[in-house]
């Protein structure tokens, strides 16, 4: 599903004196944030936490929820597929309830039921009304298959920092480079730094892409090995068809000498080694993006189920097949231009007063030697690479925590608003650290998920 990424950006606050490089937006600053920025079309916010539905058809069930301003998908520019998206107000104060659900739940508990529009279900022990299904595909922003609006309860927390927090994101404006954003937002953190120096003093804003929110900065170098190891196997693969073509080459150099004698001009003789070489570079590249095709499918049949993220796809693209195409005129060039230039350098006289290869002959085992060199390195530096890898796995299969794992488990426990509306209600079922007491208990500040608390417990 595309996002229109380029104009997207994700923005968070950071604190440097304190060494906090990305943290959370609470609504009080989330909402001075869209009031007095000018650079995007507009800000919209969400937080991920659990959804109980209940109701309407089906057992009650839990889902992977996000909590979402009513401007979100405007943001996005992903309409649902079927009925309409949040309404100005929907996250208002006291508004009714409103839920859009995921294709998947549309599916899988609805049976693809097209009058779902308009049904009424239980969100969270709440009454809710389903507006619409989202598209086959959809799960913004980390798997969601349902999304509601989060009101504006800053009447209900007066104090700046309390209350629901969201993660922020924005569409520029047309013609906004993200520099000019950076600049706004700048200016209007300081503002706030100003207005309210308990709360937001050495507070700035730091953007982030959807990238590396998604793949994370401590996956980057994995990716990085991943391509060039893609790009050591694929230097292998030219040697050694250029080894061959050469080898190849050196058996037809008496057989050039004979036709250059009779007159040939050598880009003649020289032009099948290169025609050669063309074929079989191009039908190498067909029988590559054939076995591409038909490994990603098998790829997507064996994570199916295995929690790959919904923005996780594998596809061949135009760029992907663009550079197939490039490549495979390389390949030509280089496998087939070399040993053609050969043999046209090859002297006709002393090939054919001689049995043997000649000096071209000579100079083509030179040049087979230093690209078996090269492959033999490139597939030890793969090899030790591989080893390393394997290595760093088994470690993390096997590895040991400083307490013992036998006999604990961890759990989720469900807190829902309607049943525990302030934040004195839900510290005594919030998990804390052994011999503290319920008052100790920590917030649920900041937290993105204000429906789930976290536990570990011991039978």
């Amino acid at each position: 599903m595309a996002l229109g990424f380029p104009r997207l950006t994700l923005i968070f606050r950071n604190n440097p004196a304190q060494n906090i490089n990305r943290m959370d937006v609470p609504q009080h600053d989330f909402y001075d944030w869209r009031e007095q920025q000018a650079s995007f079309v507009g800000l919209a916010g969400f937080s991920t936490g659990t959804i109980n539905v209940s109701g309407s058809r089906g057992d009650p069930e839990r889902f992977n929820g996000a909590f979402v301003s009513a401007n979100l998908f405007d943001v996005l520019r992903v309409p649902p597929s079927l009925g309409t998206s949040f309404r100005e107000g929907d996250d208002a104060p006291g508004a009714p309830l409103t839920a859009l659900i995921g294709y998947g739940v549309w599916v899988e508990r609805y049976g693809s039921d097209p009058n779902v529009v308009g049904q009424l279900i239980k969100v969270n022990g709440e009454h809710a009304t389903i507006l619409g299904v989202m598209p086959d595909g959809f799960r913004f922003p980390q798997d969601q298959d349902i999304w509601i609006p989060r009101r504006d309860a800053r009447s209900d927390n007066p104090t700046r920092g309390d209350g629901p927090w969201f993660q922020v994101v924005g569409r520029l404006k047309d013609g906004v480079t993200l520099d000019q954003a950076a600049l706004d937002m700048s200016l209007v953190a300081d503002r706030l730094a100003q207005a309210y120096p308990e709360s937001n003093s050495g507070v700035g804003v730091v953007f982030s892409t959807f990238i590396d929110r998604a793949i994370g900065r401590e996956a980057a170098p994995v990716f990085l090995a991943m391509q060039i190891a893609t790009i050591f196997v694929l230097l292998i693969a030219c040697a050694n068809v250029a080894n061959l073509l050469l080898a190849r080459a050196a058996l037809r150099t008496k057989e050039a000498a004979v036709r250059t004698a009779l007159g040939a001009k050598r880009w003649r003789v020289a032009l099948p080694l290169c025609s050669e070489a063309a074929v079989l570079s191009l039908g190498g590249a067909v029988l590559g993006i054939a076995i591409a095709l038909i490994g990603i499918d098998l790829f997507d049949r064996a994570t199916t189920g295995l929690g790959k993220p919904y923005y996780m796809e594998f596809t061949l693209d135009l760029p992907i097949l663009g550079f197939v195409v490039a490549m495979t005129a390389v390949t030509a060039l280089v496998s087939g231009v070399v040993p053609a230039v050969q043999i046209a350098r090859t002297d006709v006289n002393s090939v054919l007063k001689d049995e043997s290869r000649g000096a071209a002959g000579f100079r083509a085992a030179r040049l087979s030697k230093v690209l078996v060199a090269g492959e033999v390195a490139l597939s030890c530096a793969l090899l030790v690479g591989a080893g390393l890898m394997t290595k760093s796995i088994t470690k993390l299969n096997n590895y040991q925590f400083n307490f013992d794992t036998e006999r604990i488990f961890t759990a989720r426990v469900g807190i829902f608003e309607t049943d525990y509306p302030t934040p004195a209600e839900t510290h005594p079922l919030l998990p804390r650290p052994r011999g503290t007491t319920a008052s100790g208990a920590g917030s649920t500040r900041g937290r993105s998920d204000r429906y789930a608390s976290r536990g570990v417990l011991q039978p």
